[in-house]
Formats: structure tokens, C-alpha cells, sequence
């Protein structure tokens, strides 16, 4: 994780991480993401044809967006889940 820390000055993939970032729903019980965002959609889709990349460049900017939760969860020797939660009728992707 902490490779990606040069990441968010990079300007080119800053703007990507802000706009995961500001995606991200209040939560005390992990990071959750609404799956109907587009980004989050296109960050689900497998790897695989031309948006491969891009999901792949989406999964990329989630963890830099997540990045100092993930540090404590591997200080404390947890695993990181990714699980899909309903919240009040709505499904998203939740990490904790």
C-alpha cells in the first residue's frame, strides 16, 4: 500500500482517487461504496476486453482512496473483506 503513496500527487491519476474518494459513503462499520455509482460498476467488471484496463485503473485508485484504513486493518493483522451490503434498499460494496 504504501507504494501507492505517490499516487495521489500524481496529477494525472490525483483527479481518479478524489472521485473514488467522493464516492464513499458515511460508515462505521468498514468503507462502503454504492454500486451503482458508475465507477464502482466499472471496478467490478472483470478483467477482461478493452475495459479491463480501466477496471483495473479503478481498483487501483479505490485502494489509494482506502489507503489509510487498509495500513490499520494490516497493522492489526486483519484481513481486508470485500463484501456487497444491503443498506436501506441499496446495494454496496462494503470493505472492512
Amino acid at each position: 500500500m504504501e507504494s501507492f503513496d505517490k499516487l495521489d500527487d500524481d496529477k494525472n491519476f490525483a483527479p481518479l482517487i478524489a472521485a473514488v474518494n467522493d464516492a464513499r459513503l458515511p460508515s462505521r462499520t468498514g468503507i462502503r461504496f454504492p454500486l451503482q455509482h458508475p465507477l464502482i460498476s466499472i471496478s467490478l467488471l472483470p478483467p477482461s476486453g478493452s475495459f479491463g484496463h480501466v477496471a483495473d485503473l479503478i481498483r487501483i485508485a479505490i485502494l489509494c482512496a482506502i489507503r489509510g484504513d487498509t495500513l490499520a486493518a494490516q497493522e492489526s493483522q486483519r484481513p481486508v473483506r470485500l463484501t456487497t451490503v444491503d443498506v436501506n434498499g441499496t446495494q454496496v460494496l462494503r470493505i472492512s
